[in-house]
């Protein structure tokens, strides 16, 4: 009985040439255009949520898993020149470096909730040529953060994902469609062994101790950009997501021969059998097909980089991202927000905890240095901001809060009497308004962390 279904099922793509075409094209057509193993692979060494059950490899991928790796080097799109690298300008000192995560840095950010602060400056109605976008990113430290563990989403899929296979492969056994078999067995061998390799727990940030200070980090894919990013935040925390690289907690035998030649042989072994079910145009080629189009959808909406960052952040590296986003009429405005805004720019005595009005902190201008270059009438800018910055609000600077000079009848400010003949002096309140707009929505605190 059992026999004459099986005949039945196999003459069913004989009866039409079709079906037996295109059994022929899907299992290697599935496995070239539509498998992102690259992301996959970093978001399983960065969370550890993509399941043994969900690893058909691709050759590109099969040449990222197998190239030589080290116990400590950081998720497989972290290292430099598998993405775009992201420079950071320390807002207290003036260092530039490149950001040691970038990639796990930008799928972080897209799980962040984000606020839009409009900016209704009079600025903003003319005609600037180069109007700079701005995100402030408010970093702080989650108090309650629990053992890392997944989602029971996950935890339900990923069990889902083992039953259906289980049952498949019974299923091709008793069909005697054995190549298909075979395909599912090796798929979690692969996945077992790419976990040895590459899985262990999820990595944390290098943080040893709190700080009681805020730090400002400006980051930026280059200099001469429109996007511009500002970290804001407790200064051991933004640190240490941005220069220090992660704490990876790989196996300690991950890096051993047996392995890596194990996986060479899986990754083989799927191809071939693969390959054998589209040459045989068989049943076998469709559930190879089924298994791999399953995991693709499962790797974008079930295991998504939404859901497996935004668990990563909260169980294991214990802090909380804010996006707030605006827009600046110019360069020199965007400047001139990210100078009231840094909390570094203002020196204040140890003693008596009060501002100190002599000058900006030694060195927290230096950061602007890579983006506008030193000279005597970037000084005159420095003082004119700092003026402004520093200067106690009278009726004239409150009536001038959203523009200055003459405008409407209003009188300028009193700090911008000898600059106002330089276009500049125009962006200056408009990025100190800008500012307290910034600190306000996103509850900055200042320069001590509350």
């Amino acid at each position: 009985m059992l026999e004459r279904q099986i005949s039945i099922l196999r003459s069913l793509l004989s009866t039409y040439s079709w079906p037996q075409q295109l059994a022929g094209i899907l299992p290697l057509s599935a496995l070239i255009d539509f498998l992102d193993v690259p992301h996959a692979l970093h978001i399983f060494e960065l969370t550890g949520c993509i399941p043994l059950w969900c690893w058909p490899v691709t050759p590109s991928g099969s040449r990222l898993l197998l190239s030589p790796h080290s116990f400590e080097e950081p998720c497989c799109l972290d290292k430099f020149g598998n993405s775009q690298s992201l420079i950071c300008l320390d807002g207290r000192y003036g260092d530039m470096y490149n950001a040691a995560s970038p990639e796990t840095l930008r799928l972080c950010l897209d799980t962040a909730p984000r606020t839009f602060i409009v900016n209704d400056h009079r600025n903003m109605l003319q005609d600037n040529p180069r109007p700079q976008n701005l995100t402030v990113v408010h970093v702080s430290r989650l108090a309650n953060a629990g053992k890392p563990r997944s989602s029971w989403i996950l935890l339900g899929a990923s069990t889902v994902g083992w039953v259906l296979l289980l049952g498949l492969i019974i299923a091709m056994i008793i069909l005697q469609c054995y190549v298909s078999a075979a395909f599912l067995l090796v798929i979690p061998a692969t996945g077992f062994v790419i976990y040895i390799t590459r899985g262990g727990d999820p990595p944390t940030l290098w943080v040893t101790s709190g700080s009681n200070y805020n730090r400002l980090v400006v980051a930026a894919l280059h200099m001469n950009e429109t996007d511009w990013l500002a970290f804001y935040g407790e200064t051991t925390i933004v640190n240490a997501l941005l220069n220090r690289p992660l704490r990876m907690k790989r196996f300690s035998k991950a890096n051993h021969w047996v392995f890596s030649v194990a996986l060479r042989l899986l990754i083989l072994g799927q191809w071939v059998l693969a390959i054998g079910a589209a040459s045989d145009q068989s049943w076998d080629a469709y559930i190879i097909s089924f298994w791999i189009v399953l995991c693709i959808f499962s790797n974008i909406f079930v295991f998504s980089t939404h859901r497996c960052c935004k668990d990563w952040l909260e169980q294991s590296a214990s802090f909380r991202l804010e996006r707030i986003e605006t827009k600046l009429s110019s360069r020199r405005a965007l400047l001139n927000t990210l100078v009231a805004l840094n909390p570094d720019t203002i020196p204040y005595d140890p003693v008596t905890m009060k501002d100190i009005q002599d000058g900006p902190f030694p060195g927290s201008l230096t950061w602007i240095d890579p983006i506008l270059k030193r000279c005597a009438e970037r000084t005159m800018w420095e003082e004119a901001t700092w003026m402004a910055m520093t200067a106690k609000p009278d009726g004239k600077q409150q009536a001038n809060k959203n523009g200055h000079a003459n405008i409407g009848g209003t009188e300028p400010p009193s700090w911008s009497k000898g600059y106002i003949q330089y276009y500049w002096c125009k962006f200056i309140p408009e990025g100190i308004a800008m500012a307290d707009n910034i600190r306000k929505v996103g509850h900055l605190s200042g320069r001590f962390v509350k």
